[in-house]
């Protein structure tokens, strides 16, 4: 009888450990800053370190984060307000939370907005049951399954209860506590969502413990559904809850010939097969040097690799009655159930070679004894003949063309040769094992593999086997099933040919045509050569061996989705981060999410003016926006970069005084002063007069744009978002002494006053109407003209500016204050 290990089906990752741990290594790759979890990802200690050495870090609280690095949300989920203290602290947001956890999340929101009280059932330390809490405004009750005692639960609930369940737990402790809370309540409606894959595990383990003489459960001690696998196995067989092969202790293995394996959802693959591996290379040693003086058929004494087998695949009969079917030295698992104690598995693990060798039975004399047994009772003793035509109906019939599953018995160079339950192995040559170009079988396939084969010749006692056929048959059935419920399927580009790109669907080429390799245009399609893509089947026929895919189709499809999605979520204030594809003369648009963009006007980049957005901003950049508008049915995103800071006129009395000295630049010149810049968004008027101690006829006389001033405040009117300045107020003037003269004395060559004033008047009155009073009224209004002049430019030079705004796609909202500044 030779030795077995016997892996259970279910062991190692479930779905969502297996998806964060992809989304995991994905967001590694794409990010270059720091990258944290919120607590551990999953519940394995191995794991999670190896994970920390790639560079993504557990922390505890938000605060050991920093600001600009990805918080990845693990498979347990999180409450809103994680995502929110997040995005605040300047976090990208990562969600690898478990489907099953999310809809758990869901249906309790749910509840709670159809007004029932809201339960948890589940482990209140559990971080999915504080998640799902979390997810329900004003918290949810969290009731524990081990806290119920004596069918009664301690706590008060009202009439209309509402109840999900911790993904993890049983069906048995959902039901202790229905029927705990039940008499209470009036009105209970529950959402099942015990995930199904953990009900599985724990039924395969059950099965398990009763085949097996040892039950090894690896995984990490911290994950709660690991203990549970561990708890179930302890109750019916000796059980190791270890984490990895340093746990193991060749001790435990002696006199234990079947030795069953499983793992928690939280295992990866590699740490199970590393376990494996030490039991085939230690335990081989073992046997051979301390049982080979008892065994039966020592030649067959290999360790084996199999599946486990249900009640429903077992012979009838428990125990001994088993075996008794069974020829020397075969190995036969039973699935059904037997007494503690006795028949074949029964055993507490501890027993020694201290008591083989005070004469207690080994297992192989036990077996030996109980084939005697049962053949006695049952009268399939030695000398009976079972009838040729009884042998013969039994051996099945097969034909060409039928796909069937067998086992690898023996592994040549030029074939493999099955177990398909005929009356012996059948062949399966090298050619018809792989469509690669091999040298040996041994490179394809492993004795105790599992395959499926096609009957591809049938001669008398002559059947040929293929499995390069079976399976390019059953990706044939696969591919005509998604082409006709529209689902995607995965491929391989892996040339770049006339017209488009070849793709391998495992191992069935397909055509995709250019026109739908991508959204857009791509000039070199080389670019997708070895990458591996989701496609939709646009065109299938088998007998034509033809398929045509598109990559267009799934990714118009994402797009979609993730926007229907992104308009779902946002709303008007929300802060996100957004890439520039495209710079316009009237602003600039903002992918938010793959296929949305929204709109950055070139009014709502700064407070201040510009003349394009590509004073600021380039495409491809990375940037923050602010949503300030949000058009579902139009499908239309409004984004603003200067709302995500104060307007610089709220508090620019507290910078600016009047008789205050400060440096700006010139930025714009009219007819009636020029316009000084202080600072972003904030522009000053030097009127005209207060260009110069002197007269001054045009403000280019003095200034030109660009020039750096210093100029003087003169009034500053946050509320008209005016500030009045001058240039002349900072110039000293120069001191002029005048020399007095005695009043009747005359320098030689200067003529007296009163001739020079009779000149002067003479000339007026020659180009006026020879009226003094005529003169004395033009001088009046040349003293009221220059203040009026300058009034009539302002409001001409804020008509000009309007009239500019106009011509723009979509006015600034500061336009019309900075008229009115003007």
């Amino acid at each position: 009888m030779g030795r077995k290990i016997i892996l259970g089906e279910k062991a190692g990752c479930c779905f969502g450990v297996k998806r964060a741990l992809e989304i995991a290594g994905a967001t590694r790759g794409k990010y270059q800053g720091p990258v944290y979890t919120l607590g551990p990802l999953i519940h394995n200690p191995k794991v999670v370190k190896s994970m920390e050495e790639a560079g993504i870090v557990p922390c505890e609280d938000l605060e050991e984060t920093e600001p600009g690095g990805v918080l990845l949300i693990r498979s347990h989920g999180a409450g809103p307000e994680v995502f929110t203290a997040a995005r605040r602290r300047g976090l990208k947001v990562v969600d690898a939370t478990c489907p099953y956890v999310r809809q758990e999340q869901k249906l309790a929101s749910q509840l709670h907005q159809e007004g029932y009280k809201v339960v948890v059932v589940g482990d209140p330390n559990h971080a999915e049951v504080q998640a799902v809490a979390a997810s329900v405004p004003g918290g949810a009750e969290i009731i524990d399954p081990e806290a119920v005692k004596d069918g009664r639960a301690e706590i008060s609930l009202p009439a209309r209860v509402g109840m999900v369940c911790q993904t993890t737990q049983t069906q048995e402790n959902l039901a202790r506590v229905i029927s705990a809370i039940l008499p209470g309540i009036k009105e209970l409606k529950i959402f099942n969502t015990i995930c199904s894959a953990t009900a599985e595990r724990q039924r395969e383990v059950y099965d398990l413990a009763r085949q097996a003489d040892i039950l090894l459960v690896v995984g990490g001690r911290n994950s709660a559904n690991t203990r549970k696998l561990a708890e179930i196995g302890s109750s019916l067989v000796s059980t190791y809850h270890i984490e990895g092969v340093e746990d193991l202790n060749p001790c435990w293995f002696r006199q234990k010939r079947v030795i069953g394996v499983t793992a928690g959802a939280s295992t990866p693959r590699e740490q199970i097969d590393a376990v494996l591996g030490w039991l085939e290379e230690n335990l081989q040693e073992e046997w051979d040097m301390s049982e080979k003086d008892h065994m039966v058929n020592n030649e067959e004494n290999q360790p084996e690799m199999e599946t486990p087998v249900t009640a429903e695949t077992t012979p009838a009969g428990t125990g001994a009655e088993a075996w008794a079917e069974t020829p020397a030295g075969a190995t036969v698992e039973t699935g059904a159930e037997t007494p503690a104690g006795t028949g074949a598995g029964a055993g507490t693990g501890e027993e020694t070679a201290a008591e083989t060798e005070a004469g207690a039975e080994t297992p192989a004399e036990t077996m030996m004894e109980a084939e005697t047994e049962a053949a006695d009772e049952t009268g399939a003793g030695e000398g009976e003949i079972q009838p040729l035509e009884e042998l013969e109906a039994e051996i099945p019939s097969f034909k060409e063309g039928e796909i069937l599953q067998g086992r690898v018995v023996l592994v040549q160079d030029d074939a493999a040769y099955v177990d398909v339950g005929w009356k012996s192995d059948l062949p399966v040559p090298l050619n018809e094992l792989t469509r690669e170009k091999v040298s040996s079988a041994r490179e394809v396939v492993n004795e105790g593999d599992t395959i499926n084969v096609m009957v591809i010749e049938i001669e008398e006692d002559k059947i040929v086997l293929s499995r390069r056929r079976a399976e390019e048959k059953l990706v044939w059935e696969r591919l005509q099933n998604a082409f006709r419920e529209k689902q995607t399927v995965k491929g391989k580009v892996i040339a770049a040919i006339k017209g488009g790109l070849q793709v391998d669907l495992d191992g069935i080429p397909a055509f995709l045509p250019a026109s739908h390799a991508d959204l857009g245009y791509v000039p070199d399609l080389a670019v997708f050569v070895g990458q591996e893509m989701d496609l939709y089947i646009i065109e299938f026929s088998e007998t034509r061996r033809r398929l045509v895919v598109s990559r267009k189709e799934v990714l118009a499809e994402e797009r979609e989705k993730a926007k229907r999605k992104l308009f779902a979520e946002l709303q008007v204030g929300d802060v996100r981060t957004g890439k520039i594809t495209r710079l316009t003369s009237f602003g600039a648009f903002v992918e938010l999410e793959p296929g949305v963009e929204g709109l950055l006007h070139i009014s709502e980049i700064a407070w201040g003016r510009l003349d394009h957005p590509s004073e600021r901003l380039q495409e491809g950049e990375e940037i923050q926006v602010k949503v300030i508008k949000v058009e579902p049915e139009a499908e239309k995103i409004s984004l603003s970069i200067k709302q995500l800071s104060p307007h610089p006129w709220a508090t620019v009395g507290e910078r600016y005084r009047e008789g205050d000295i400060v440096e700006g630049e010139v930025v714009r010149l009219t007819s009636f002063g020029a316009f000084v810049r202080l600072e972003e968004g904030i522009d000053g008027l030097v009127h005209i007069s207060q260009l110069s101690q002197e007269r001054v006829e045009k403000a280019e006389d003095v200034v030109k744009v660009g020039d750096k001033v210093k100029v003087k405040v003169l009034r500053v009117d946050p509320k008209e978002r005016r500030i009045g300045l001058s240039i002349k107020e900072t110039q000293k003037p120069e001191k002029v002494e005048e020399e007095k003269t005695p009043a009747s004395v005359y320098l030689e060559g200067d003529e007296p006053l009163s001739s020079n004033l009779g000149a002067i008047l003479s000339e007026k009155l020659a180009a006026g109407n020879g009226s003094i009073s005529s003169l004395m009224g033009e001088a009046a209004e040349e003293t009221k003209a220059e203040p009026e002049e300058a009034k009539d430019e302002a409001k001409g030079e804020i008509k000009e500016e309007a009239a500019e705004g106009v011509t723009e796609e979509a006015p600034g909202a500061d336009e019309p204050a900075e008229a009115a500044e003007e």
